[in-house]
């Protein structure tokens, strides 16, 4: 009997244990992408030779998160751009773009604005049409609503997204029943993604 219960307390204990390192992997693995998220925060704009080479160290980390489909990742993957064409770890304004859409389809409010601001300011890859469906998208699911679209596109409500720095412009190069279509498949996107909390 004494045998018995000494292997079930040891096999209690080796359970314990195994189920403590597989937590604990995880949690190790979350912290190393937590800690590259802030390395990055904590550079601002990105100037130096130091700086980039810091980037590039926690793009490395980050990277492999978004290759797995973290949003969050995949959302820092973009500050590749910063980079040095010739760092392994640069990419261009397209990919960045693509990186974006990939966090901003998961949810991830900041890529979503970022990536309307790329299609708004970048003139390579501009596109107006894209920078309001993203804008609005990514107001709303910030924000919880929208106002309506005014007539007058020129004088957007107080509070309205519309009025951003950014947002005004393109606002202004789409006709108003171009800036109704995009909203319709904007709330057809949040209908079917987006859950209010």
């Amino acid at each position: 009997m004494i045998k018995s219960i000494r292997v079930g307390w040891l096999a209690v204990l080796l359970l314990v244990f195994l189920a403590g390192c597989s937590g604990g992997e995880d949690k190790q693995q979350t912290t190393a992408l937590d800690k590259a998220i802030e390395e990055i925060e904590g550079l601002g704009e990105v100037k130096t030779s130091i700086e980039k080479q810091v980037l590039s160290d926690a793009l490395t980390i980050i990277r492999q998160y978004a290759e797995k489909g973290d949003k969050r990742a995949m959302f820092w993957v973009a500050e590749g751009r910063s980079l040095d064409s010739s760092d392994k770890n640069f990419i261009s304004l397209s990919d960045s773009a693509r990186w974006l859409e990939k966090s901003a389809l998961q949810g991830h409010v900041d890529a979503a604005l970022s990536l309307a601001d790329l299609y708004a300011r970048e003139s390579s890859i501009k596109d107006n049409d894209k920078a309001y469906y993203w804008y609005y998208i990514g107001y709303y699911t910030k924000d919880g609503k929208v106002h309506k679209l005014n007539k007058d596109r020129n004088s957007p409500e107080p509070g309205d997204f519309r009025s951003e720095s950014g947002v005004d412009e393109v606002v202004k190069n789409l006709t108003y029943e171009k800036l109704l279509e995009i909203e319709v498949q904007a709330k057809l996107w949040l209908e079917k993604h987006h859950k209010k909390s």
